[in-house]
């Protein structure tokens, strides 16, 4: 269960953790449910403001690469989608 309010219907919760004494609940979120076009989410409190995300800072964020880590493990993306924010120099569009 949740520790703060999070108003998106879209996300997909992943856990709470405590960071250096910081509670922050963990979620994945595809509005659009296409492949690539997902974000993980950090929240740390019940306002606005309070929260980190983005696919692409899972390289530099520990707590944002630990949600890409569960959404990959619970099966809502896939390592693709991670490398395409974090490497796009990996993605062949070729295919």
């Amino acid at each position: 269960m949740p520790t703060y309010l999070h108003d998106c219907n879209h996300c997909k919760f992943l856990g709470t953790i405590n960071v250096d004494d910081q509670i922050a609940d963990l979620y994945y979120c595809n509005p659009l449910k296409k492949h690539l076009s997902g974000t993980v989410i950090a929240r740390y409190g019940n306002e606005g403001p309070n929260y980190s995300s983005g696919m692409g800072f899972a390289v530099i964020s520990p707590v944002l690469a630990l949600a890409a880590t569960r959404a990959i493990v619970l099966g809502y993306m896939d390592v693709a989608e991670l490398n395409a924010h974090c490497r796009p120099d990996s993605i062949n569009l070729n295919n």
